[in-house]
């Protein structure tokens, strides 16, 4: 990274510092990172489920690990990114409160200029998805721009399967291309076109416990996507 000169950030949590586990960085090497220019990020302190927790609990993940950063870098960072990428208007709204300037999800997309800062995209790149075609995928993706995104929250109780549904912004042509792709069933899934850019997207299944996603892709020139995506969440409690 650094012979390419590319930028990155790397979201730690402090726990596995603390207990100085096996096969973990430690702080020693995270102060070094961090002294040669990368930015540190939060990612709580025992990477949970957040959504699973108690506000309180929630809380404390997010003071506790930034007081942790405090006392071992002298900084508390400005980045936060949800453990897992699970996250509901809850967890977003104790993030602005508690101090980030932004948190990173782990839906795949786009970020761009009039993106919820507590709530940007980020391709996962990990054993599974990250072969070089994948990155390649990521790297050249372009945003499709959207609002009105409902639900608003992301974290599903009674309304599962979701009416999901968003609004495509005026700058975007070629609609009749769009499909939409949900993990909890094969093949693309039906789409309503609601007037000229509003669409709702009619799931057949639940969403099962834990994660679920809705990947949004429409042809963009030169062999590009535009990509929009969301990720659900079905608490394992209750």
């Amino acid at each position: 990274m650094r012979r390419a000169g590319l930028p990155f950030t790397l979201f730690t949590s402090t726990g596995p510092l603390d207990r100085g586990l096996a096969d973990y960085m430690n702080w020693d090497q995270v102060r070094e990172l961090a002294a040669a220019g990368v930015t540190i990020g939060n990612q709580t302190v025992s990477h949970a489920h957040l959504p699973d927790l108690s506000e309180e609990q929630v809380r404390r993940e997010l003071e506790h690990s930034n007081r942790r950063f405090s006392e071992e870098l002298g900084f508390v960072p400005r980045l936060f990114a949800y453990p897992f990428g699970e996250f509901g208007q809850r967890e977003r709204v104790l993030t602005e409160v508690v101090g980030f300037e932004a948190a990173f999800g782990q839906h795949s997309g786009v970020a761009h200029a009039n993106e919820d800062l507590f709530g940007l995209p980020r391709f996962a790149l990990n054993e599974r998805y990250g072969s070089l075609q994948r990155f390649r995928l990521a790297a050249n993706a372009l945003p499709l721009r959207v609002f009105d995104v409902t639900p608003a929250d992301t974290v599903l109780g009674d309304n599962n399967p979701p009416p999901f549904g968003f609004t495509v912004e005026d700058s975007l042509t070629g609609l009749g291309r769009l499909n939409c792709f949900a993990s909890n069933q094969e093949g693309a899934a039906q789409i309503e076109r609601l007037g000229e850019r509003r669409f709702e997207v009619r799931l057949q299944n639940a969403f099962p416990r834990g994660r679920g996603r809705i990947n949004c892709t429409m042809p963009a020139p030169e062999n590009r996507w535009r990509w929009f995506g969301i990720q659900f969440y079905v608490p394992r409690k209750g």
